[in-house]
């Protein structure tokens, strides 16, 4: 809490400097801003990692170790950085404090997001907007979101963390399971974050940006970023994409896959201070580029193969994503590929699970998560259909939900990490 009130005291004292100056000082306030927001976020988040990087190769750093950095610090600072961007383009103009507050610490997006941006915020949280009619939906995404959430993703975390907490090789048997039910937990545990602030946030009245989008239909990892967690993305090509591409003069395509790769480094980076998120941020860049490639050069797959090509490129970085260490990473993604005669024999960590329920809960999970509408889509039907069967389904997922949360297996949300 202090550090969340000092530092919106501080952006919006940035802010106002920024409105109230002219030209040669607002880009220096800006610049102020931009800077000190980010040095709070390496000293609370990456100190401790640029010192133990640094340690292997001779050098000793001073840093700072924390068990768990504070709460919602990435997020809203990357909020913040957005608002002071906006506010030095003249593209939002907040005038009071308690604009301010309310922006940044509007409680459903605080911790997790989704990123909001000041100038769809702002208008709302200073405004009559409250739709009696939409509390329907709201209530229903909420409902959604928690049963996404407490009765899919925490059961298939019970796989994955299985699975990715053994120490021993996988067989392709082995990193497919694990993979595959990590990949899945995280869609609908951070998906199901997201819907459960969206809809809080419809029922005080407030439209927050929309964050994933059925993202395991894609056929290329371009269409990917534009469903999985949106309003990263948003960030990404505009504060980061662009900025980066603008300062290499006239845009070529050259130029174009190091603003793509820089940007996915940074934003891979942003994840949590290991080498194993910027592993991911690299293998997303270098997607990325050879799908800007393939568009420049007409390069078409058929769809099913892109399908089917785009999903086991997912699967492989998110091993990388979830992998304790670089090497488990390396070792994991080596696993994927049949050799030898017991590529399919299942790890002794298998054992522990009620294996077939957990097998066909990931495939209800993973037709779910393609054929199933969004979760927009069905809080809109739910909202609009008839009463009675529409609140005997959101009671019986309350009442699922709940008593699952009860049970001691239920986990936190898993980005409160990043």
């Amino acid at each position: 809490m202090p550090l969340l009130v000092l530092s919106i005291l501080f952006n919006a004292a940035i802010a106002a400097a920024i409105r109230s100056s002219i030209d040669g000082r607002r880009k220096r306030f800006l610049v102020v801003g931009i800077v000190v927001n980010v040095s709070v976020l390496v000293l609370f988040k990456y100190t401790g990692f640029i010192a133990d990087s640094a340690s292997r190769v001779g050098l000793h750093l001073p840093a700072i170790k924390v068990a768990h950095f504070p709460l919602g610090l990435s997020f809203f600072t990357v909020q913040q950085i957005m608002m002071l961007i906006d506010c030095y383009e003249r593209l939002v103009n907040i005038r009071t404090l308690r604009e301010n507050f309310s922006f940044v610490a509007f409680f459903p997006s605080l911790l997790l997001g989704p990123i909001a941006r000041a100038r769809t915020m702002l208008p709302q949280l200073t405004g009559e907007t409250w739709q009696p009619e939409r509390t329907a939906e709201g209530l229903a995404l909420l409902v959604l979101g928690l049963a996404k959430k407490v009765i899919l993703a925490d059961s298939l975390a019970v796989v994955s963390n299985a699975g990715f907490g053994t120490s021993t090789t996988w067989s392709t048997a082995d990193a497919w399971l694990a993979s595959t039910a990590y990949s899945l937990q995280l869609y609908f545990d951070f998906s199901g974050y997201s819907d459960m602030a969206i809809g809080a946030g419809l029922l005080l009245g407030i439209q927050l940006p929309l964050n994933f989008n059925v993202p395991f239909r894609s056929r290329s990892i371009a269409e990917f970023w534009q469903r999985w967690h949106m309003t990263l993305t948003s960030f990404i090509n505009t504060y980061l994409f662009t900025p980066i591409i603008r300062s290499m003069g006239k845009a070529t395509l050259s130029k174009s896959f190091i603003a793509t790769f820089l940007s996915m480094l940074i934003a891979g980076l942003w994840h949590g201070p290991s080498w194993t998120y910027v592993l991911f941020g690299a293998l997303h860049g270098i997607a990325l580029i050879v799908n800007q490639y393939s568009k420049k050069r007409k390069l078409k797959l058929p769809s099913g193969v892109a399908l089917v090509a785009t999903l086991i490129f997912l699967n492989t970085a998110f091993i990388v994503f979830r992998a304790p260490s670089v090497r488990f990473a390396f070792d994991g993604i080596q696993s994927l590929i049949p050799f030898g005669a017991r590529s399919f024999d299942l790890g002794a960590w298998t054992r522990e699970l009620s294996l077939m329920p957990s097998v066909a809960l990931m495939l209800a999970a993973g037709a779910t998560s393609y054929f199933g509408p969004s979760s927009q889509e069905l809080a809109k039907t739910l909202a609009t259909g008839p009463a009675t069967r529409r609140l005997a389904l959101l009671f019986a997922l309350s009442v699922v939900a709940m008593v699952m949360m009860t049970s001691g297996r239920q986990a936190q949300f898993v980005y409160n990490q990043f």
